[in-house]
């Protein structure tokens, strides 16, 4: 994928009341770090608090969501942060955030050794912070994600999805993600393989 910095506006045909029509898609550079690392921490809290002991949950947000590790990816440049805001251009305070990377899902685990058409691009985390759910922020950063891995020359994106997360798999399935029935454990549990085939 292209490391230049990345923007993208899109309007949709008819928003609904209180929902964005317009968003501003940003590939993340070191700037945005410390916005990164407080979203990514505050939306894992968010969705999977309730998998953890209050203990482990500090440890496993302190490991994982530090500036230094969150720099780490961005100078390995094997991880792409994209960063969405309805009115800053430079996204310094985004509504959400979507980190992906070029990899299929049999180099992620051998339960998961199907092979698909390749390059493969996987989404690791796509989240909205709650206070900005509803507004149709999602959609409009995952579907320019969908774009940008499409430039790239994706063949195919993947995701993993929790299997008691309902609501996100009929999210990832409006989008043309299909539940492959191959499941895998995570942290916080059992979760199933979502994949869609990019044509070109």
């Amino acid at each position: 994928m292209n490391h230049n910095v990345i923007q993208s506006n899109r309007l949709v045909d008819k928003p609904k009341k209180n929902q964005l029509h317009k968003m501003i898609i940003v590939q993340a550079t070191s700037q945005h770090v410390p916005a990164l690392a407080n979203m990514a921490k505050e939306t894992y809290v968010e969705n999977f608090a309730h998998h953890y002991t209050a203990e482990k949950l500090d440890a496993h947000v302190a490991k994982q969501y530090t500036h230094a590790q969150i720099q780490a990816d961005l100078d390995n440049g094997d991880q792409v942060y994209f960063l969405c805001n309805d009115t800053d251009p430079g996204a310094l305070n985004p509504l959400g955030f979507c980190q992906t990377r070029c990899k299929a899902p049999s180099q992620v685990s051998l339960e998961l050794s199907v092979e698909y058409p390749e390059p493969c691009w996987e989404v690791r985390r796509c989240y909205v912070l709650r206070g900005n759910q509803g507004k149709n922020a999602g959609s409009l950063l995952f579907e320019a994600v969908l774009s940008k891995m499409k430039e790239a020359g994706a063949a195919t994106v993947w995701l993993l999805v929790l299997n008691e997360n309902i609501k996100a798999q009929r999210f990832y399935e409006k989008f043309g993600l299909v539940n492959t029935g191959r499941s895998f454990f995570y942290n916080a549990g059992p979760t199933s393989l979502f994949v869609k085939p990019i044509p070109h």
